[in-house]
């Protein structure tokens, strides 16, 4: 299964192609009713009763937008965490992207900010002061500090390009809790 209202209108696209392509619309719902997000695109890890969202395969701000919005509509009894790392390959629009998607944080309620990488400061710079924010530069300090600062109910979206990395941090974050 899987979450977001993007994710409905993949869906319906899958559905009319294949139609198109010859698929009854039993096999196509029984295809979909299958389906499970692959490798590091919204997938939900439950962990010492925390929720982690991995979303690591790539990052644009309209995925961002999307996941943001996956994670303000998630159960949470905690907080709800960003860890956002850079999105890479935006040339001059970098500045201008990351400032946007910083404001939509703040937007979707989001209650903690965590920010990696050379851009990422200007997801702060767009969160301003509705959001609580912190900027990292190092991998290392940012784990540690967010396992720090975890607690049982968050709920805990890690979203960046592929080239961050950011795997890294959640695969740390798991044998700690192990």
């Amino acid at each position: 299964s899987t979450v977001g209202m993007h994710n409905v209108y993949n869906a319906c696209a899958a559905f009319v192609c294949g139609m198109l392509a010859g698929v009854t619309p039993d096999e196509a719902v029984a295809g979909l009713a299958g389906y499970v997000p692959d490798g590091r695109r919204q997938k939900f890890t439950r962990r010492s009763g925390m929720v982690f969202i991995e979303d690591c395969y790539n990052a644009s701000p309209d995925s961002i937008r999307a996941s943001l919005a996956v994670l303000a509509a998630a159960e949470c009894k905690g907080r709800r965490i960003a860890v956002l790392g850079d999105m890479l390959e935006l040339g001059d629009y970098a500045k201008t992207a990351h400032t946007d998607c910083g404001r939509m944080v703040a937007e979707n309620g989001i209650d903690v900010l965590l920010a990696y990488g050379p851009n990422a400061v200007y997801y702060v710079e767009g969160a301003g002061q509705k959001v609580e924010c912190r900027h990292y530069a190092d991998k290392a300090q940012l784990t540690a500090e967010l396992h720090a600062m975890l607690a049982e109910g968050d709920v805990v979206l890690f979203k960046a390009s592929r080239g961050m990395k950011l795997e890294d941090v959640f695969n740390e974050l798991y044998t700690k809790f192990e």
